[in-house]
């Protein structure tokens, strides 16, 4: 079992396998840590969990000891053969593969909505977020590790500045349950990041035309010290009245509106925009 350094190094020399900076492979070896982050997903013999990037399988096997079923998706193709082998079980299948290209109707159950679980590779963390945030009706929850700037920025609060568009979509499409901070100690090798272990439930999503409110609000967020009325491309005053009407300062910044109020202020535009 790969949760300490010495059975983490031996299996590493038995499959004569480097972690790749490439992958962003930093294989958790701290067992009380894997349980914890493990515990807080609420699994049971009847979870189905879809684990992106299982690695050298010290998640998986906490996971599989709950008794719930574990479709693992491991793109490093040493590391997709090798799980098999180390965690031999029915309940266990193993997927070759990248997780942003798979089409996940090919490999999720069409009966029961699964939970994500994932030590993340950094690289993909938006691109993970943008895939499986909308799948409510897939995915009941989301139970990552993160780098903590990111997940300072999905909890941040509005008027600071870690609120971003990034808040905005997260809140869009989830609440966040839990969250604690891991240290580089618990990782072989260190990440030259702070992380953090963060859980996400999938919610249905207040509107349907996101793209249109998504366009507005990054737009806003791309000139985050501008005032969101030079911001867009619409008539200046039109968007400080619609600003005023709902009681939000005039000269407002992107930051200084929470989800409500983003929410608010573009049903406003909309009904401008269409009369």
């Amino acid at each position: 079992m790969t949760t300490n350094p010495s059975s983490l190094h031996k299996f590493l020399n038995e499959t004569q396998k480097k972690p790749s900076r490439m992958l962003s492979q930093n294989f958790l070896i701290d067992k009380n840590i894997i349980h914890k982050f493990v515990s807080i997903a609420n699994l049971s013999s009847d979870s189905v969990v879809l684990e992106i990037g299982p690695g050298s399988g010290a998640i998986t096997r906490a996971i599989l000891d709950t008794g719930a079923c574990v479709i693992a998706v491991e793109k490093d193709k040493t590391l997709a053969k090798e799980l098999p082998t180390q965690l031999p079980s029915s309940k266990l299948q193993v997927i070759e593969g990248d997780i942003l290209d798979l089409d996940l109707d090919t490999i999720l159950p069409k009966d029961k909505k699964i939970k994500v679980i994932s030590n993340l590779p950094f690289k993909i963390t938006s691109p993970i977020f943008g895939k499986f945030f909308p799948l409510h009706h897939k995915v009941e929850t989301l139970t990552v590790i993160i780098q903590k700037d990111v997940a300072q920025r999905v909890q941040a609060k509005h008027n600071t500045k870690a609120f971003s568009s990034l808040t905005v979509f997260t809140h869009f499409y989830t609440n966040i349950l839990k969250s604690f901070d891991i240290s580089s100690n618990c990782y072989f090798p260190k990440p030259d990041v702070k992380t953090c272990a963060i859980q996400f439930e999938l919610k249905k999503p207040p509107l349907e035309n996101s793209a249109s409110f998504f366009e507005i609000v990054r737009s806003s967020f791309k000139h985050r010290r501008k005032m969101i009325s030079s911001s867009l491309d619409l008539p200046t005053q039109m968007v400080r009245d619609k600003l005023s009407a709902l009681g939000l300062p005039a000269l407002a910044r992107p930051e200084n509106l929470n989800l409500d109020n983003w929410l608010d202020f573009y049903s406003s535009l909309e009904e401008g925009l269409n009369a």
